[in-house]
């Protein structure tokens, strides 16, 4: 069992993996609205530049506070 990911004062709620992964930039609309830009889609095409939230599996998740691809080991 792993440890849950600690959010960060960046992260979207409700956004899963996606708002604690080294990968994510938060981009803000003119309108103030917030989406979740995965940078790792620019290295392998298979991972969608916006993904579809929230994230709770993902093999090029990189984070500070835990190793694990699965936050529902």
């Amino acid at each position: 069992m792993t440890a849950p990911v600690k959010p960060t004062p960046e992260t979207l709620p409700g956004s899963g993996l996606c708002g604690a992964c080294k990968h994510r930039r938060i981009i803000t609309s003119a309108k103030g609205s917030k989406f979740l830009m995965c940078k790792y889609h620019s290295v392998d095409a298979r991972y969608s530049k916006y993904p579809a939230l929230p994230m709770w599996q993902c093999a090029a998740f990189e984070g500070e506070s835990t190793n694990s691809t699965n936050l529902h080991e």
